[in-house]
C-alpha cells in the first residue's frame, strides 16, 4: 500500500465536498424585488423549473447604461444568477426527479419565513405556521410522481398568467387541490364527491359588462385506469345535475378541461366520454359515463399543444361533443 501514500499526501487537509464548498463560498446577495417575486411564484406553484419561471418573470429591458448584444446567447441569464444566489443562501431548494433532468425549485423554511416578512398580504388569515414549516424535509420526501403532477399543474397556471397578462382576459381565480375545493353531497345511491385539481375563473373585459367563465382542470398523467377516469367524469356530471357547483363554487355553469400527458391519451379519454373507447383485451367499448347532453362540458388537450403559453386559450382543445378543435374562449359557457 506504499504506492497510495503520495495520493494521500496530495489531498488537501481542508478538503470539503462540492456541496459544502458551494454553501460555504456564498455569492454576495443584495436583495432585489425580483427575488421576492421568485419566492412568491415558487410558493404559489409549489414546484417550478427555470423555464416556467421565465414564463412568469420574463427578462426585462436592460438599463440604458449597459450595452448588450443584439441577440443574447441565452435568455434569462440574470434569472439564473438570482436562482443560484437564492439557493446558495438557503432560500430555495433544488431537486431532480431523474438523473440529468432539469432542476426543480422549491421553497425552504428560510425562504418561507423571508417571504412571510416581505409579503404579509399573502397571509391574510395570520397562519404564520405555513412559512415556518420544515419545507426541506417535505421536499426530500416528495415522490417523483407527485412532483411531476404538480409541475404539470404549474404549467397550466403559468400559461394562463402569461396569456392573460396583456390581453383582454384576467385570471380572476385560481385554486388548486387542497384549497377547500372538495364538493361532497348525498344521493340515493350514497355520497358523491368531486375534488378537482384546480378551479379557475377567467374574466372577459372586452365588453362593457365583464363576463366570467368557470373551469375545472384535471391533470392526467396516464396512470389512472379508464374505469376510474369514467367514474371521475360521471361525478362531474352528477355535480352539475345536483346543482352542487352553485353551492360549493358559486357558479351556475362550468367546463371540465383535462390536460393529458400525450395526444394518444387525450384521444382515448375523449372517446371514453363519447362511449367509444375499448380498453385493451376488451370485446366492447365502455359505457359512456355521462349523458350525451353533457358532453359539451368536457374538453381535452395534450401538453405539447400549448408549448407556447398563448395556445392554452387558442383553438387547440378537442371537445367530446364535436370533431373540430375549439377554443375555450370566446364562446365558453358564461357564468355571469
Amino acid at each position: 500500500l506504499l504506492w497510495l501514500a503520495p495520493l494521500a499526501m496530495a489531498r488537501p487537509a481542508e478538503y470539503r465536498s462540492q456541496r459544502r464548498r458551494s454553501r460555504d463560498n456564498k455569492p454576495a446577495l443584495v436583495w432585489q424585488e425580483r427575488d421576492t417575486e421568485i419566492l412568491r411564484a415558487v410558493w404559489l406553484n409549489r414546484f417550478l423549473t427555470r423555464e416556467l419561471l421565465l414564463v412568469l418573470l420574463p427578462p426585462g429591458a436592460p438599463p440604458a447604461h449597459i450595452t448588450t448584444a443584439a441577440t443574447p446567447k441565452q435568455p434569462g441569464t440574470n434569472l439564473d444568477r438570482r436562482l443560484a444566489k437564492l439557493f446558495h443562501h438557503g432560500y430555495l431548494d433544488r431537486l431532480r426527479t431523474e438523473i440529468g433532468g432539469p432542476l426543480i425549485y422549491a421553497l425552504t423554511r428560510k425562504g418561507g419565513e423571508r417571504l412571510g416578512e416581505l409579503r404579509p398580504d399573502l397571509d391574510p388569515g395570520g397562519k404564520s405556521s405555513r412559512w415556518s414549516r420544515n419545507w426541506e424535509e417535505i421536499n426530500r420526501n416528495a415522490r417523483p410522481a407527485n412532483i411531476d403532477h404538480t409541475l404539470a399543474l404549474a404549467r397550466v397556471r403559468c400559461a394562463l398568467e402569461a396569456t392573460t397578462r396583456a390581453g383582454a382576459f384576467a385570471l380572476d381565480t385560481f385554486k388548486r387541490e387542497g384549497e377547500d375545493l372538495k364538493a361532497e353531497w348525498k344521493t340515493r345511491q350514497g355520497r358523491r364527491y368531486v375534488i378537482p385539481d384546480a378551479f379557475v375563473i377567467l374574466a372577459d373585459h372586452r365588453d362593457q359588462k365583464p363576463r366570467r367563465y368557470a373551469f375545472f382542470f384535471e391533470i392526467d398523467r396516464s396512470t389512472m385506469k379508464a374505469s376510474r377516469m369514467a367514474d371521475k367524469f360521471a361525478r362531474y356530471a352528477d355535480l352539475y345535475e345536483a346543482r352542487m357547483h352553485k353551492t360549493y363554487f358559486g357558479v351556475p355553469s362550468f367546463r371540465v378541461l383535462t390536460v393529458c400527458k400525450s395526444a394518444e391519451r387525450a384521444r382515448n379519454l375523449r372517446a371514453l366520454v363519447r362511449g367509444e373507447f375499448t380498453p385493451p383485451h376488451a370485446r366492447a367499448p365502455l359505457k359512456a359515463p355521462l349523458p350525451e347532453k353533457l358532453r359539451s362540458f368536457f374538453y381535452f388537450i395534450d401538453e405539447a399543444s400549448f408549448a407556447e403559453p398563448q395556445n392554452i386559450l387558442a383553438a387547440t382543445w378537442s371537445p367530446a361533443h364535436a370533431d373540430d378543435r375549439l377554443g375555450i374562449i370566446p364562446q365558453p359557457l358564461p357564468i355571469a
